[in-house]
């Protein structure tokens, strides 16, 4: 078993869409370069992402199973498993060849919370298990995060009503450094702080300066940022590749970028 004295639970919903897909792989990847622990139930959605995201980081990551140890499920995630495995540890509370059932999966949410020093919901609807799982961390006295979504996104009513019941708010991996455990915490990869700029330590020219100031973590389109920036598209080009090529932004496909980590 890896230290679990840094573990962090993130969960969230099977059915995440892409900001949040991305958010909960960038999160994990942040907070496994500052040596926490990752850990969630292995399920599709925000579960995978965090996994992925703490091994991108080069960190340790675990995933507490609602079947037994022979017989895992999603069975689909099988690779991902043997993974998580080889960085980390998969758990189980049953035996090893029992396989999984519903009501397995709510019982392992308690696990998931105790295991955590506190829990991050990355997007949650109404009726979803990562809610349980933050009741779980709350009766446990754990710190419970909830990141904020729009008020018209059914993904995110379940993180809007655990802010209204005292969660802390999380935008960004700062917010779960300020936890008290944390503070003499140091990380493998130096950050960027908030008052530095990319011309603070890289030759940007105006355009680039312009460009990549309109980005942020979620992915916007050429044609937004032509219109934040107010510069033409064929400029606008030009500065994108510039900044790709120094590994600032991101290439999400379609159209679409974003602000490397």
């Amino acid at each position: 078993m890896p230290d679990l004295s840094r573990a962090i639970a993130i969960v969230g919903t099977r059915r995440a869409d892409d900001d949040g897909l991305q958010f909960a792989r960038e999160l994990a990847r942040d907070l496994a370069q500052h040596s926490c622990v990752i850990v969630s139930g292995g399920a599709d959605g925000i579960d995978r992402a965090a996994h992925e995201g703490a091994m991108e980081g080069g960190g340790k990551t675990v995933a507490v199973l609602g079947s037994g140890l022979w017989d895992p499920f999603p069975k689909s995630h099988v690779h991902l498993f043997e993974r998580i495995a080889a960085n980390g540890a998969l758990i189980s509370e049953r035996d090893n060849l029992e396989a999984p059932k519903a009501g397995y999966f709510l019982a392992r949410n308690r696990l998931i919370a105790a295991v955590g020093i506190l829990t991050v919901v990355v997007q949650a609807p109404v009726r979803s298990g990562s809610l349980n799982t933050a009741s779980h961390a709350k009766a446990l006295s754990k710190p419970v995060f909830a990141v904020p979504w729009g008020p018209y996104e059914g993904r995110g009513e379940g993180c809007a009503l655990l802010i209204k019941a005292g969660a802390k708010i999380c935008t960004s991996l700062r917010d779960v450094l300020s936890v008290a455990p944390f503070g003499a915490g140091r990380p493998r990869a130096k950050a960027l702080h908030d008052n530095q700029k990319p011309s603070d330590f890289l030759d940007l020219d105006g355009d680039e300066q312009l460009v990549w100031s309109t980005l942020g973590r979620k992915a916007i389109h050429l044609d937004d940022i032509s219109r934040k920036a107010e510069l033409p598209v064929a400029r606008v080009q030009k500065s994108i590749l510039m900044l790709l090529l120094k590994r600032l932004l991101v290439d999400r496909g379609g159209g679409r970028y974003s602000r490397a980590s």
